[in-house]
């Protein structure tokens, strides 16, 4: 006799489903550009940024008070304290898991990294993260 399925069973993400969401950055795999989380965060999400240099500095979700996208031109995430201004292409929907705090990093693509992207892959060509005030 076959087990009845539970519901949890029945929500359990898909290996298809895996493939789309990735929380975690890894040097020398694919590239991506946003890494979403599914999972609740308990604590105070951060957004970890990547240039293409490999530099990583993370800001708190909880100091976000404004996100302007404008698909021609990118996005620009406002700080307490600094400003995050993003270009590049397909970023519609890195920005909608930004507004839902579901993004847990962001990373730029180098010159070559950013023309193997397929044509409809999210690609950030500049990320550029600047200081507001003199601290």
């Amino acid at each position: 006799m076959n087990e009845p399925v539970s519901i949890l069973d029945r929500l359990q993400p898909t290996a298809q489903d895996d493939s789309a969401e990735i929380d975690v950055y890894s040097e020398g795999e694919d590239y991506r550009a946003f890494g979403f989380s599914r999972k609740p965060i308990a604590s105070d999400p951060m957004i970890d940024f990547i240039d293409r240099h490999g530099v990583h500095e993370a800001l708190s979700y909880s100091h976000l008070y404004r996100i302007r996208f404008d698909p021609s031109e990118g996005m620009t995430l406002e700080f307490t304290d600094h400003i995050v201004t993003l270009r590049g292409h397909h970023l519609q929907k890195g920005h909608q898991r930004l507004t839902m705090h579901r993004v847990v990093f962001i990373a730029e693509a180098d010159h070559a990294t950013a023309a193997l992207v397929t044509a409809d892959e999210p690609v950030i060509t500049s990320l550029a993260l600047e200081l507001k005030r003199n601290q």
